[in-house]
């Protein structure tokens, strides 16, 4: 079997650049982020439509279907919080293949800029974290809206509740 095999091109030696490992991280990186972000927008649609639909409930004193409504938001933002947690490790573990690639390419050309991952990365950590302005990452961002969303959820659902009761 020739050095060119099942891997459709040459294999790059240790230490080098390998076309067909950075194209399969580029891609691997690629589509996991465009899934997240579909994923995101998605699910901006469904909690607004959830929201407008439990708001509309609340005004017409429908409280029993507008808990019912407001608990599945509260148990949606949940579980879209655990699927971007999931595509979040998988586009991490792209940028960990690409790192390889491009410390490799950075160094044949000499030209640590295209370090892009591990420079990214040193920009974060140098940011330190006990600032507010501090460059949280798209996925602590995400969280934040996810754990927001679910809470105006759940104490909808909890004035639904105290309506039908009381």
């Amino acid at each position: 079997m020739s050095s060119e095999g099942a891997h459709r091109g040459p294999i790059a030696k240790p230490g080098a650049v390998n076309p067909v490992a950075l194209d399969h991280a580029w891609h691997w990186f690629e589509y996991h982020a465009n899934q997240r972000m579909t994923m995101i927008r998605f699910y901006l649609v469904v909690a607004g439509a959830i929201a407008s639909g439990a708001g509309y409930l609340w005004i017409g004193h429908e409280n029993l279907l507008s808990a019912i409504l407001s608990a599945f938001g509260a148990v949606a933002s949940f579980c879209f919080m655990r699927l971007d947690m999931r595509v979040s490790s998988l586009v991490k573990l792209g940028e960990d293949a690409l790192h390889s690639q491009q410390t490799a390419f950075a160094g044949t050309l000499k030209a640590p800029a295209f370090e892009i991952c591990r420079l990214a990365g040193d920009l974060r950590t140098q940011a330190g974290r006990r600032r507010f302005f501090y460059p949280y990452t798209y996925g602590e961002n995400l969280r934040i809206l996810f754990v927001f969303a679910a809470l105006i959820f759940v104490v909808l659902t909890i004035l639904n509740v105290v309506k039908l009761v009381g």
